[in-house]
């Protein structure tokens, strides 16, 4: 049966809804690292191989080295920190053009600025491998990024052959047919096992920032020690960064460094949040604007009102060959026909705000819901510039309210490491800020989320 309500950590992000009705196949996602592999693609077209072959001479002139970065059970950020620490580097000197979840194999493009090829050596470990391809004059940013090429492997399904290539099949076919996949903000913007970066968020937004470093420091794991649980209650109930930090896990980087923060200067939560990397701070105020979205989106589908047709009163995005927005454009009685025909084609896409301070909302039913879904939260457009921790206010933007899914593919085999039991390997492109776990979410629809995989 097709499960009526997503689980519930899911609709604690957002996805209250389904954007298919095909039955869901179960299964697992990640038994392995070499289950999720992600290999970037930049705009020129070229891709970050998981293979990557290394040269004997770099070529190119520039300020920076531009490199691929091979990791696997290691997110971005902490990543990019490694190597910093072992080029004995400033991590400012070190930029990439997207975020690769840990639990996964991948590949992906970075800039370290005045590096040493021979240097990168010893970067080198069980978990990150860094390529020198050429140097050139600019660093590598999000613009440079086109999007992901993924393979993905589910394991551990229970339908027969016959059942498991009729569901793949009739779940392409429904998703060539809507124009794509809702384009929902994936599980790893929050957090699955502690979905906590959007509440952070939400009280940075909202001034409450000693609320932010709370929940950040307290809010409790899935799998933890008693030492952390007791840890958490400290700071929690007795206000005691000092005891806290002696018995929160040394693994904790982020987190122990604010409790540092606090024992030194007391309650300057603000100070306690700054201690984050540039990146981190951006990213609670994006992912609360990434539930924002989600929730929005949530409820256009659940109203049924379109994804692959534009409404008066909503936005549109004109899109590039790749699905990337150029401009964005309101809807109005005199444009909506012209618009709806450039959808059809292919040049153009409905979109919706992903709220900031400079976002205009959408008009006619569209922009009852996004009013609705402000109220209920209580925060405002312009709340999104922090004047306190200005660095992370984000003006908005507009985004594609479905994501394109091309090259798709499926093979269907034996599960080698679940003995009677089907795998499914999928190999598709997603253009860039789209997510693979919303692809699978909606192909196997999973009845507990963490347990999944995902």
């Amino acid at each position: 049966m097709i499960a009526l309500h997503p689980p519930e950590l899911e609709v604690d992000i957002g996805l209250q809804v389904y954007g298919t009705e095909t039955f869901g196949i179960g299964g697992r996602i990640r038994v392995k690292y070499e289950d999720f592999v992600v290999q970037e693609v930049l705009g020129s077209g070229e891709v970050a191989r998981i293979d990557w072959q290394p040269t004997e001479s770099v070529s190119g002139a520039g300020g920076f080295l531009l490199c691929i970065l091979v990791k696997s059970g290691i997110d971005t950020f902490e990543a990019l920190r490694t190597i910093s620490r072992m080029l004995t580097a400033n991590q400012n000197r070190i930029s990439a053009a997207g975020l690769k979840d840990a639990k996964a194999l991948t590949a992906q493009h970075v800039t370290i600025r005045q590096a040493n090829p021979r240097s990168l050596s010893k970067t080198a470990s069980s978990t990150i491998k860094l390529y020198p391809i050429r140097f050139t004059d600019s660093p590598i940013t999000a613009k440079s990024l086109r999007g992901n090429n993924f393979r993905v492997t589910i394991r551990d399904i229970e339908q027969s052959s016959q059942e498991l290539q009729k569901s793949s099949s009739e779940f392409w076919s429904t998703v060539s047919s809507i124009g794509g996949i809702p384009n929902f903000y994936g599980h790893q913007r929050f957090g699955t096992l502690r979905p906590i970066t959007h509440k952070i968020g939400k009280h940075i937004v909202k001034r409450e920032f000693k609320e932010a470093v709370l929940t950040y420091l307290t809010a409790p794991s899935a799998v933890e020690s008693e030492d952390s649980r007791e840890a958490k209650r400290i700071i929690a109930e007795e206000g005691n960064a000092k005891k806290s930090l002696s018995l929160y896990p040394k693994r904790l980087l982020y987190e122990r460094s604010m409790l540092e923060y606090l024992s030194r200067f007391g309650e300057d939560y603000v100070g306690a949040l700054a201690r984050n990397p540039l990146g981190l701070r951006r990213l609670f105020v994006n992912a609360y604007q990434s539930f924002l979205f989600n929730k929005v989106l949530s409820l256009r589908i659940a109203r049924g009102l379109p994804l692959n047709t534009a409404l008066e009163g909503d936005r549109a995005v004109s899109v590039d060959s790749h699905g990337l927005p150029i401009r964005q454009d309101k809807v109005l009685a005199a444009n909506t026909d012209s618009i709806n025909e450039t959808i059809r084609e292919g040049r153009a896409a409905l979109a919706l705000p992903v709220i900031g301070y400079s976002t205009g909302l959408s008009g006619g039913r569209q922009g009852e819901i996004e009013m609705e879904v402000l109220n209920e939260e209580g925060v405002t457009p312009r709340d999104f510039y922090v004047g306190p921790l200005h660095e992370a206010s984000s003006s908005g933007k507009y985004r594609a309210a479905l994501a394109r899914v091309t090259r798709p593919n499926s093979t269907v085999q034996p599960d080698e490491i679940n003995s009677g039991k089907l795998s499914l390997t999928l190999d598709f492109f997603l253009p860039k800020e789209s997510y693979a776990t919303i692809v699978l979410r909606e192909l196997m629809k999973p009845k507990d989320i963490a347990k999944a995989g995902f």
